[in-house]
């Protein structure tokens, strides 16, 4: 059922079912290997393990458990020793499945500090055993913690899962107050955007679950989903690598420039969602949008959940001031954008853009974690005099390109339709009209941005982009 309707299922947590449980510690240990096996036949390959226990009356009567302490691990050598080796035991079951698993940090457990999560974890000596850094758990306890950075340091090298949430902390010396509230990822002590390009720079490939408790915890969890969303692609465009884009797939961007008004880029918005119904799960392509800013609002609602992404044409070369007329980085990423278009020849030439205007632009779109849409050029170029519909070719691709554009694709090897690679113009940067995305260029023409990427290679782990999932649901 799972395969017929085109999903996948990256990971499976579970909650207070700790194998040390005095009562229950056997059956919990045998759940977990049963767990293992049934995720096998799901073909999911990370599974979530964890040391705490049930809420505790007091922690069930608090208006946040939390607050309340809940069952702590002894500091027993032998008990401890006993735990790592049940799960050394569970790490290579998973191991025998083609899986890993993965410690959830959480407070006063055998994995409640990240030093002591990370000497456990060197005690279980497994290659399939990781971390869930959930720094969560800790900096919404009313008890001292660790620099959130520290914390960081010490934990992302060893993560393979990760389920994020964030709070804010205030904290008051002069009485040792404590006040920590849940907020959306965002918003709160941790700096999500910098951890996790940290963790894709040391080489995390896992998914993230999100989670949020107390008010509209499922509307929450999916903003954080669409934060996450809009972090990966600059994150990814930062990783070591050789120069090539990694981690994105093909891109169509069409620029709908000032050409439509508004009842026909409605028109047309409708008529690009009605083909991102029908894209097929896991294309291999991403289609976007670019509309003209005023609509970019109505785009959003109309494209939203149809698999096509939208952007914007330009953006602003400050994050904020009085600069009339201009579009900050941020209302972009608020708005969900993930492309921002800089540096086109009619900027340059109607607005009077220079190199430094358009490398501030990119530094703006880089630092919000967008994908920028590098353009070089040309002296001249032609006018569509109107938009086509979107059609379907018989390579079951997208062509929503006006006319007078090009849009080249041969069929590979493998008897799928992949992008023609199109050499770089012999002309100079002036004069030639190419689409950059990161680091890969190709021709594109008017009105049209078009990029291409190498496929991201496969491995063994989860794409951070295609792992995505938030609380309770699976994307």
């Amino acid at each position: 059922m799972l395969a017929d309707a085109g999903v996948t299922i990256p990971a499976i947590s579970t909650s207070r079912r700790s194998v040390l449980d005095a009562e229950h510690g056997e059956e919990y240990l045998a759940y977990s290997h049963r767990l293992l096996d049934v995720a096998a036949e799901l073909d999911v390959k990370m599974i979530s393990f964890g040391f705490f226990r049930d809420l505790t009356q007091a922690q069930q009567k608090a208006l946040w458990f939390w607050l309340v302490d809940g069952y702590t691990d002894p500091d027993d050598a032998q008990v401890r020793a006993r735990a790592a080796s049940l799960i050394r035991e569970l790490a290579e079951h998973a191991r025998q499945n083609g899986q890993e698993i993965t410690l959830e940090m959480y407070e006063d457990t055998y994995v409640g500090t990240c030093d002591s999560a990370v000497a456990f974890l060197e005690e279980v000596n497994h290659e399939a055993c990781g971390l869930n850094p959930d720094l969560g758990n800790f900096i919404r306890l009313h008890r001292p913690i660790e620099p959130v950075q520290s914390m960081l340091d010490k934990v992302l090298p060893h993560a393979n899962y990760w389920h994020v949430k964030n709070y804010l902390r205030d904290e008051d010396p002069a009485t040792s107050t404590v006040m920590t509230f849940p907020v959306p990822m965002d918003h709160g002590l941790i700096n999500y955007r910098s951890a996790i390009r940290q963790a894709l720079d040391l080489g995390y490939q896992g998914a993230f679950l999100c989670e949020h408790y107390g008010s509209d915890g499922l509307g929450v969890c999916a903003r954080n989903r669409e934060y996450i969303r809009g972090i990966l692609p600059g994150a990814l465009d930062r990783r070591p690598g050789d120069g090539q884009m990694t981690g994105l797939p093909p891109l169509i961007a069409v620029s709908l420039k000032m050409y439509l008004g508004v009842a026909a880029t409605l028109t047309w918005v409708a008529d690009v969602a009605e083909v991102g119904s029908r894209l097929e799960p896991g294309a291999t392509i991403e289609l976007a949008v670019l509309p003209t800013f005023p609509l970019l609002g109505s785009t959003v609602k109309m494209l939203a959940g149809t698999g096509i992404r939208w952007g914007a044409q330009d953006v602003a070369a400050s994050p904020d001031g009085a600069q009339t007329g201009e579009v900050s980085v941020e209302v972009l990423a608020n708005l969900g954008c993930r492309y921002v278009e800089v540096g086109h020849v009619e900027r340059r030439r109607l607005s009077g853009e220079d190199d430094a205007m358009v490398a501030a632009k990119v530094t703006q779109v880089v630092g919000a974690g967008l994908v920028r849409l590098y353009c070089l050029g040309e002296a001249a170029c032609g006018t569509p005099r109107r938009l086509r519909r979107p059609v379907w070719d018989t390579s079951r691709r997208c062509s929503t390109s006006p006319p007078g554009t090009r849009c080249s694709s041969r069929t590979s090897g493998r008897g799928r339709s992949a992008p023609t690679r199109l050499p770089l113009p012999s002309t100079s940067p002036a004069s030639a009209n190419t689409c950059e995305r990161n680091s890969t260029r190709v021709p594109a023409g008017p009105a049209f941005s078009r990029a291409v990427a190498p496929e991201p290679e496969r491995t063994s782990g989860q794409s951070p982009i295609a792992s995505l999932t938030s609380s309770k649901e699976y994307s």
